[in-house]
C-alpha cells in the first residue's frame, strides 16, 4: 500500500480552506467554534510517535472535516456565478476517498510551548491590525507584548496547577482558546489571506479564485473605521490618550479583545472622540455625573495597583495588578445619565498578572459615599447567574479595590491609577 503523502495543488488548496475555518459555517459542520479550534490545534500539533504495522484506514469519522470542506467548496462553485456572464458549471469535485484523510478524531499530539507563545503574539498583532492599529517595533512595545503573553500563559499554568513549560496538549489548548481568550482565533484565517485571496477575475476558468477564495472573509462584518486613514499607534488612534502615561496600551487592548470582541465599527469610530477621565475616584465620579449621551454609549474602565496577598500566598506580599470593566448601553434617551442606565452588554476582566474575564452579561453600577469615603461598585451578571464584581473604595487618600471575576478567587489590591474612557454621541448645543 502506498502511504506517501498525496500532495498536489488541489489537496493543498483544499487544506487551506479547511484551515481557514470557512467550511465550519457549512450546515454539515457541527459546533462551528469547537471544530475550528480543534482544526488549529491539529495543524500545529506534533503527533506522538506510534509504532504499528497496521495500515492507516480512512473512516467516516476521520473524514468528517474533509467531507464538510468538500461540501462547502461544492456549494461555493454553484452559488456565486457572475451575473454579468453566462453561469459556468464547474466540474464536480473528486470524492473524499481521493484525498488524504483529515484525521478529525486525532487529538493525541502536543504543541511546543514556544510555538504557543509565538502564536499568541502573532494573534495579538493581527487582531490590532484589523482595527488599523500597530504595535511598534520598540523595546517598550515588545516588552508589553511579552508581558501580555506571559499573563495569558500564567492563567493556564495556574488553572492546571502545574508548570506547562514544554508542551501544550489538547486540554491546555482548548481551555486557552475557549475560556481565557475565546475571541483570539477569530482572525486566524486572515493569516492565510495571501493564499486565499488571489486577484478575482470574471473568467470562468478561475472558478476557485472568483468564488471560493474571494477576499471577503476578513472584511465581512468587521468594517474599518476609516478606509483611507491608517493609524500607527494607539495614542494617535485615540487622541484622548496623547501625552498621557496611559494604562491602555496596544497589547492590553489586544488582551481585552481576546476576551470580548467589543471593538466593532461604531466603537472604533467613537474611540477617536472618546473622553478620558482620570485622577481620584471622587473626581472621576463627579465627571461622570456631568456627562449626557444620546443613544448608545460605552465605558472602558482600567485600574492598576498592587495586589495584596496573605502571608500564606506570597512572601513578597504584593505584585502589579491591572483589571477593569467594559460597559455598554445599546439604547438611551437624549438626556440619559450614564450612571442611571442599565448596561446589558458588559464584562469584567483582569489583565495582569493573570488574564481572566467574566462572560458577557447585564452590568450595573452603584455608588455610595459619606464624608471622606467613596464607593463605586460595578456588577455583571450572566444568564447562568454567575456574578462578577469590581469594587473601588476611597477612604481618605487611600483607594482600595476588590475583584471577583466569574468563578475565580476574589482578590484585593491597592489602587494607584484609574482611567475611564467614555464613548458615545454628545448632544449638540
Amino acid at each position: 500500500m502506498d502511504t506517501a503523502p498525496r500532495l498536489n495543488f488541489q489537496v493543498f488548496s483544499t487544506a487551506l480552506v479547511m484551515l481557514s475555518g470557512r467550511f465550519a459555517k457549512h450546515p454539515d459542520a457541527e459546533n462551528q467554534q469547537d471544530t475550528y479550534r480543534r482544526i488549529i490545534f491539529q495543524s500545529l500539533a506534533i503527533e506522538k510517535n506510534t509504532m504499528t504495522d497496521e495500515p492507516v484506514t480512512q473512516t467516516e469519522e476521520d473524514d468528517q472535516d474533509l467531507k464538510a470542506t468538500l461540501a462547502y467548496l461544492a456549494d461555493k462553485r454553484w452559488k456565486r456565478p457572475n451575473p454579468c456572464h453566462t453561469p459556468y458549471r464547474a466540474p464536480p469535485l473528486p470524492p473524499a476517498s481521493s484525498f488524504p484523510s483529515s484525521f478529525s478524531r486525532r487529538l493525541d499530539g502536543s504543541i511546543r510551548f514556544k510555538t504557543i507563545e509565538v502564536l499568541l503574539r502573532s494573534l495579538m498583532i493581527l487582531r490590532l491590525r484589523r482595527q488599523d492599529l500597530q504595535i511598534e517595533n520598540t523595546p517598550e512595545h515588545s516588552q508589553g507584548l511579552r508581558k501580555a503573553t506571559e499573563s495569558i500563559l500564567a492563567t493556564i499554568q495556574g488553572h492546571f496547577k502545574s508548570q506547562v513549560e514544554s508542551d501544550f496538549n489538547w486540554e491546555h489548548f482548548d481551555y486557552l482558546f475557549k475560556q481565557v481568550a475565546p475571541h483570539a482565533v477569530e482572525y486566524f484565517p486572515c493569516l492565510l489571506e495571501l493564499f486565499l485571496a488571489p486577484p478575482a477575475t470574471s473568467s470562468p476558468k478561475n472558478t476557485m479564485g472568483s468564488g471560493v477564495f474571494s477576499p471577503d472573509y476578513c472584511d465581512r462584518g468587521y468594517p474599518s473605521a476609516s478606509q483611507q486613514l491608517k493609524y500607527s499607534n494607539i495614542t494617535t488612534f485615540i487622541p484622548a490618550l496623547h501625552n498621557q502615561s496611559s494604562l491602555l496600551t496596544s497589547p492590553r487592548l489586544a488582551q481585552i479583545l481576546f476576551a470580548l470582541d467589543t471593538l466593532d465599527a461604531w466603537s472604533q469610530y467613537q474611540l477617536q472622540n472618546a473622553s478620558l477621565l482620570t485622577g481620584e475616584l471622587g473626581a472621576i465620579l463627579e465627571g461622570i455625573d456631568k456627562l449626557k449621551l444620546i443613544g448608545r454609549h460605552e465605558m472602558l474602565i482600567l485600574v492598576s495597583g498592587s495586589r495584596l496577598f496573605s502571608a500564606d500566598e506570597s512572601p513578597q506580599g504584593a505584585c502589579d495588578f491591572v483589571c477593569g470593566a467594559f460597559l455598554r448601553q445599546t439604547r438611551g434617551s437624549a438626556d440619559s445619565h450614564i450612571t442611571t442606565t442599565e448596561l446589558p452588554e458588559s464584562i469584567i476582566f483582569a489583565l495582569e498578572p493573570l488574564q481572566c474575564s467574566s462572560e458577557v452579561g447585564r452590568g450595573s453600577m452603584d455608588r455610595t459615599g459619606a464624608e471622606g469615603t467613596v464607593n463605586w461598585a460595578i456588577r455583571v451578571e450572566t444568564g447562568a447567574g454567575v456574578v462578577s464584581t469590581l469594587s473601588l473604595d476611597a477612604v481618605g487618600t487611600v483607594t482600595r479595590g476588590s475583584l471577583g471575576c466569574g468563578n475565580h478567587r476574589k482578590v484585593e489590591f491597592l489602587i494607584q491609577r484609574i482611567e475611564l474612557l467614555v464613548l458615545g454621541t454628545w448632544p449638540t448645543t
